[in-house]
């Protein structure tokens, strides 16, 4: 019998438009959309693992393409923009909130 459920932020309680954020970087800063997108997972990745935090994230993507970013501007675009609640996953949590227990486990980041 099912007595808890757990659920991840990234991809599963929020959507990301990693495609769409990339189009707006990559317009605004003069870059290859496909670079920057290998760029920018692999540095998720590694702030996933732990490896760097978010202001090395951004501090690489800068020593990559040789620009300068603004981090607020980058991560509130990202995150106002490109990131949207699962809505229809936020009902049924709401639904069988009193039926199951309920957890986040997530890696997410920032």
């Amino acid at each position: 019998m099912i007595k808890a459920l757990i659920f991840d932020i990234g991809d599963v309680l929020h959507h990301v438009n990693l495609q769409g954020f990339a189009d707006w970087f990559a317009e605004k800063h003069n870059v290859d959309k496909e670079e920057f997108l290998k760029i920018e997972v692999k540095n998720r990745v590694a702030m996933d693992a732990g490896e760097i935090d978010e202001y090395q994230h951004v501090k690489n993507i800068e020593d990559h393409f040789l620009i300068k970013i603004n981090p607020k501007e980058y991560y509130d675009t990202f995150f106002l923009k490109y990131t949207r609640s699962n809505k229809e996953l936020l009902e049924y949590i709401k639904k069988h909130k009193q039926k199951y227990k309920m957890f986040v486990l997530s890696n997410n980041n920032p």
